[in-house]
């Protein structure tokens, strides 16, 4: 018994009967198992299929690829031969194409710049709208507003000329009207003459050259005498007399008016004054009033 296992194969030797035995039993396998048709180019090694395990003429030329061919010397010059003329041509051609393609390039850029110059022309022209737009409405607002302020000014001009006015049409304010009147104080009789007796007067200091209207009011009564003439007048004591209004009775009311020119500024003193018509006769005289009232200017709009 220790002479059988003293002869026991080595462990190298076991693996090496296993692996012959594994190898010799899948061929076998291999070669009865694959069925018809399943060997395909997944089960073929790379560069397995040689040439001898072709089949003559049975190579097509759609299982060619023909850039991977080399061309033949005399089919090259056969070519070359062949095609010089379509090669210059072609190559005329092409130029011809490129040179086309260039001036079609070039001039769609210069549409493209030709479109981009107008709608820069037409920006800048709508720009130019826009200013001269903005220019006349500034200038129109700027107008506006000067003519508002010139309004403005002159209304406020005049209205501070209205408001502090001191002269009208080169006249004073205190210039253009002036009045005064005076009333007489006491009965009065006239002497037994026809001298002028002085009932009421009224003084206007005029301020220069224009018109007083003068109206005056005197109850008359016959003191002696028979019915005689009394007599009634206004007068100007650096001027004329107004013209005399009398009336013939016992009694009456005399109420004489009349306009007198100024002819210069300074003072004026108008009188109502009555007499009577004879020494035969004596009147007197009551409620006598007076009153006058300077203007610049006369019926005509003018000055004296």
């Amino acid at each position: 018994m220790k002479r059988i296992l003293r002869h026991r194969p080595s462990p190298a030797m076991v693996i090496a009967c296993i692996a012959l035995t594994v190898a010799l039993g899948g061929t076998s396998y291999a070669a009865v198992t694959l069925p018809k048709y399943s060997v395909g180019t997944n089960q073929l090694r790379q560069n397995a299929v040689t040439s001898s395990k072709v089949k003559n003429d049975t190579i097509k030329g759609a299982d060619v690829l023909e850039s991977s061919l080399g061309q033949m010397p005399s089919a090259a010059s056969a070519a070359n031969a062949a095609h010089a003329t379509r090669a210059d041509n072609a190559t005329s051609a092409t130029n011809a194409t490129s040179a086309a393609n260039a001036a079609n390039a070039a001039n769609a850029t210069n549409a493209a710049n030709a479109a981009n110059a107008t709608n820069a022309a037409n920006a800048t022209n709508a720009e130019n709208a826009t200013n001269a737009e903005n220019a006349t409405n500034a200038e129109n607002a700027t107008n506006a507003e000067n003519a508002t302020n010139a309004e403005n000014a002159t209304n406020a001009t005049n209205a501070t000329n209205a408001t502090n006015a001191d002269a009208l049409n080169g006249r004073a304010a205190n210039g253009l009207v002036r009045a005064a009147s005076g009333v007489q104080v006491t009965s009065l009789q006239t002497p037994p003459s026809t001298a002028w007796v002085t009932a009421a007067e009224a003084t206007i200091t005029a301020p220069g050259p224009g018109y007083v209207v003068v109206s005056g009011a005197i109850d008359i009564t016959l003191v002696s005498g028979s019915s005689g003439t009394a007599r009634a007048r206004i007068h100007d004591s650096v001027g004329p007399a107004s013209p005399v209004l009398q009336r013939t009775a016992d009694a009456a009311d005399l109420s004489p008016t009349y306009v007198l020119e100024v002819s210069a500024a300074g003072a004026r003193t108008y009188e109502l004054q009555f007499r009577s018509g004879g020494a035969s006769w004596t009147w007197r005289a009551d409620n006598g009033m007076i009153s006058a009232l300077y203007v610049p200017f006369g019926g005509s709009g003018s000055t004296p």
